[in-house]
Formats: C-alpha cells, sequence, structure tokens
C-alpha cells in the first residue's frame, strides 16, 4: 500500500473519530448526584443502591447511541448521620447535579432534601420508606414503596394466610425509622384484624434478647418487628437461641442482604418493592447483569436504585431536557413506566407498583403466594 493511501486512510479514520466525539458531545447528559450511606445504620441498603444506580448508569451510556442521551453521575459515599447527608446533598447542589438520588435513610433525606426543594432541585427516594413527603413535595418522588404499603401487605398475608390473630410490636421510639415502622405495624394490625397486645421498646443496637422474651410472654402469635441496620440480623439470632416459635414479621429494616442467610431468619416475613422470583423479563436481564458486574444477587435496594436512575432518563425524555426544571416536568408526565420493579406511574410524588410479601426459606426471600378470593 503506498503512501498516499495510507495517509488517506488515517486521515479518513481521524475524521471519523472526530465525528463520533461530535455526535457524543452533542448528546445531551443528564446530570445526578446520589448520595448513600456506606457505614453505619444505612450500610446493608445503601451499597445495594449505590451498585444498581451504577449499573444503569453504566448501560444507558452504552446504549447512548441508540437513545440519545448520556449519564453524569456524581456520588457521595457517607456514614448515616444526617449531618454528613446534609453537606453531600449541599455539595451536589454546588457541583451541578440536575436531581438527587438519595440520601439512603429517611431521616438523612429529610434533613438534607430542604435546600434541595428550595433549589427546585428534584430528588429521587431510593430507599426512603419512612420518609414523610409532607413539606418536601412537590420536588421529592418515592421510588421506594412506602413502610405503610408494605407493612400493611405483610400484616394482610400475616392474617390472611398464616392465621396470626395477635401481635407484639418491639420497636425503637427513639429511632426515626423504627418509631415509623411501629406507627405502621400498629396502623396495619387495626385494619387486618390483629389485635396488638403489647408495644415493647428495644434500643437500636442493643441486644434484643430481653425485648424478645418479654414478647414472647405475652402470649402473642406473632412479633412485628421495626429493627433496622445490623439490629435485624440480632433479632433473628436471639430469637433462634431463646426458641421462640412466634411468626417474626419486620419492617422493611429486614430486607437487609445477609438475613435470609442468618441462623434463625428462617419463616421470618417481610414485605419488599421486589423481589428476584417470578419477575418480569427486564428484572430478569437485570439480575443477570448485575450478577456479571458485581459477583453476587442483587436485593431489593439494587433493584430500586436502578430504576430510580431509569425513572431519571425517562424524566429527562418525557419533559424534554436534562434541566432541574425538564426533570420535574418529565417525572410528573411518567405513566407506567417499565423498570425492573415493574411498570411505574408517580401519584403524588408516589411511585405506584405492586409491593410483594417475601418470607424466608432455603436461605432465600421466597415471594408468598396469596390465595383467590
Amino acid at each position: 500500500m503506498n503512501r498516499r493511501i495510507i495517509i488517506a486512510l488515517v486521515a479518513a479514520l481521524a475524521s471519523l473519530a472526530i465525528g463520533a466525539g461530535a455526535a457524543a458531545a452533542r448528546q445531551p447528559q443528564l446530570h445526578l448526584g446520589s448520595v448513600y450511606a456506606y457505614s453505619g445504620t444505612g450500610a446493608p441498603y445503601g451499597v445495594g443502591q449505590i451498585n444498581g444506580e451504577r449499573l444503569a448508569v453504566r448501560q444507558i451510556n452504552a446504549a447512548a447511541r441508540r437513545s440519545g442521551l448520556t449519564v453524569k453521575m456524581d456520588s457521595a459515599a457517607i456514614d448515616s448521620s444526617s449531618d454528613s447527608a446534609i453537606a453531600a446533598v449541599a455539595s451536589m447542589i454546588s457541583s451541578g447535579a440536575q436531581a438527587i438520588l438519595g440520601p439512603t435513610l429517611s431521616s438523612q433525606a429529610a434533613a438534607a432534601l430542604p435546600p434541595a426543594v428550595a433549589a427546585k432541585i428534584p430528588s429521587i427516594g431510593v430507599t426512603n420508606a419512612t420518609l414523610s413527603l409532607t413539606g418536601l413535595r412537590p420536588y421529592v418522588w418515592r421510588v421506594s414503596a412506602a413502610e405503610d404499603r408494605m407493612i400493611r401487605a405483610s400484616v394482610d398475608v400475616a392474617h390472611d394466610e398464616l392465621g396470626i390473630r395477635t401481635a407484639v410490636i418491639v420497636a425503637d421510639p427513639n429511632n426515626g425509622y423504627s418509631a415509623g415502622a411501629e406507627q405502621s405495624f400498629e396502623r396495619a394490625a387495626a385494619r387486618s384484624g390483629v389485635t396488638i397486645l403489647a408495644v415493647i421498646p428495644c434500643a437500636t443496637g442493643s441486644d434484643p434478647t430481653a425485648a424478645l422474651q418479654a414478647a414472647a410472654e405475652t402470649g402473642a402469635q406473632a412479633i412485628f418487628s421495626g429493627a433496622i441496620g445490623s439490629d435485624p440480623q440480632a433479632v433473628v439470632t436471639a430469637r433462634k437461641t431463646l426458641g421462640l416459635t412466634q411468626l417474626l414479621v419486620g419492617g422493611n429494616g429486614f430486607n437487609a442482604p445477609d438475613l435470609p442467610g442468618t441462623p434463625g431468619a428462617a419463616g421470618t416475613v417481610v414485605g419488599a418493592s421486589w423481589n428476584a422470583i417470578g419477575a418480569n423479563a427486564a428484572s430478569k436481564r437485570f439480575v443477570r447483569s448485575y450478577r456479571r458486574a458485581f459477583k453476587l444477587a442483587p436485593d431489593t435496594f439494587a433493584a430500586q436504585g436502578f430504576a430510580s436512575v431509569e425513572l431519571a432518563a425517562a424524566a429527562a425524555r418525557a419533559g424534554k431536557g436534562t434541566s432541574a426544571a425538564a426533570i420535574q416536568r418529565g417525572l410528573g408526565r411518567l405513566r407506567r413506566v417499565p423498570t425492573v420493579l415493574g411498570k411505574i406511574t408517580f401519584r403524588s410524588g408516589e411511585a405506584r407498583y405492586p409491593v410483594v410479601v417475601q418470607q424466608v426459606k432455603g436461605g432465600k426471600f421466597v415471594p408468598i403466594a396469596r390465595r383467590a378470593g
């Protein structure tokens, strides 16, 4: 091949590369800021959250030529305190993020999101099951199923399918999540016809043995637990040590990925936003890609993180732009958007899709089939 042909080929390839770069540069970019707990009580949920988000970003960017959208996501790994969340959200706002994902814990979100609301920057509650949207609307959108919905479904199943008529609530009145779960259990019990015999306090991070023993002595058929962080594992371990046979029903805190394999967890019932078994086609693709990327199975928080990025991208398209105003506008326009969680529509800031009630069997969360009629 002579020198002129080589030069011509090099020039042509360079032109193609420049053109491809220009095309990529012309594609609108969605700038997200993710705040997730990497230590403390929120860590069991935050790690899955960020993994799911990163996987979604990777897949959207890989398909950018076809979809016409790229995503840039800044992330902040924080502890589980409100102060760290406040600082991280402020940093995301300063960096130009046009939508916030998180923070992981509802208490963190309640403390950290008001400045984003004031700046009219939309925030997506990835894992915030007990966060009150009052005062944060219309700029906060919850993707996680609300704790009320998950606990209501769990208590309904406990009553209708498992024959539970009496229960005791064990919760920490001084922990925001646990106190919220206690209230959800009380409302769900009243609705389904389960009599609450007692509410027993158990401080977060303490040994739950005495509280569980006191619960068992009431003669209740079930124990409803509002534990969070590493405490759910401590609860099931103490339950096994004490030899308790009462049904254990947990709040969203029991969806921690390590719980099913913990000795004593078998039989535990918990509601969730997602379960990998018997899920939709998009969910099955997500499970395969997540396993390839992280060498482990995804949990519900990973699925919620993945869906949150899916919804942010869908909002940018629906809102016809990547500014905060366009994303906010687009979130309000979404109708039955296919996601890993199912087809989602927002109503008053709440993502509406069916919750799943699951029980620990064989070291896994397995959905409980409900009887017809």
